[in-house]
């Protein structure tokens, strides 16, 4: 829901797209992956800053919390949210999701 400063698209994590299109990297079935155009991977808690970068809102909070003494609290932050992730989704909106991509139900 945030406005993006780069183009960004979703793809489900081990689905069939994700497969074919990242089959040659070994962490397409992580739960959560960021691939930039030019092939450059992050996965976790990476991935998350770089999904934060991305937005207008939060770029600047980005390059903050990568410091060395934030890192270890975001990677913490990251495998909280993503050990509860059913309970975190059932808190945020609903989204809609059509094959292998998913998007807001607003959308």
């Amino acid at each position: 829901m945030q406005e993006t400063l780069v183009p960004v698209e979703f793809l489900a994590a081990g689905s069939p797209a994700a497969r074919e299109r990242y089959q040659n990297l070994d962490w397409y079935k992580v739960e959560l992956m960021v691939v930039a155009d030019d092939g450059r991977a992050w996965v976790g808690p990476a991935a998350f800053l770089m999904c934060m970068w991305v937005t207008k809102r939060y770029r600047r909070l980005s390059h903050r919390l990568r410091s060395p003494a934030l890192a270890p609290m975001v990677e913490s932050f990251f495998h909280s949210v993503s050990s509860n992730r059913s309970l975190v989704s059932g808190m945020l909106r609903e989204h809609r999701c059509d094959g292998d991509a998913c998007a807001p139900a607003s959308a």
